[in-house]
């Protein structure tokens, strides 16, 4: 399984979730309902991140939803990490 929280120079973020090499979801925090991912509701499931982008501010979607996704597949990335390397972690035995 695999993470990756994309926040780019240009303001946009993109977060995607994969398990076995497939991306199963895939969105713009800002518009979730628009989710690129074979199996959205896989991540939905797991974390509530819809409820959590829907029930906040729009302005904190993308906030919102790194809230909800992180501590509930256990991959936290720390504070202190270097972001412009750390693009992916992958979810060591599972969720």
């Amino acid at each position: 399984m695999a993470l990756s929280l994309r926040d780019s120079e240009s303001g946009s973020y993109w977060i995607s979730y994969a398990e076995d090499g497939e991306i199963l979801s895939s969105f713009d925090p800002l518009f979730p309902d628009s989710d690129y991912g074979t199996r959205p509701e896989v991540l939905e499931q797991l974390t509530g991140h819809v409820a959590a982008i829907s029930n906040g501010d729009r302005s904190d979607a993308c906030a919102n939803a790194v809230r909800a996704i992180q501590p509930r597949l256990q991959c936290t990335v720390p504070e202190e990490a270097d972001e412009s390397r750390l693009l992916t972690i992958k979810i060591a035995e599972g969720y």
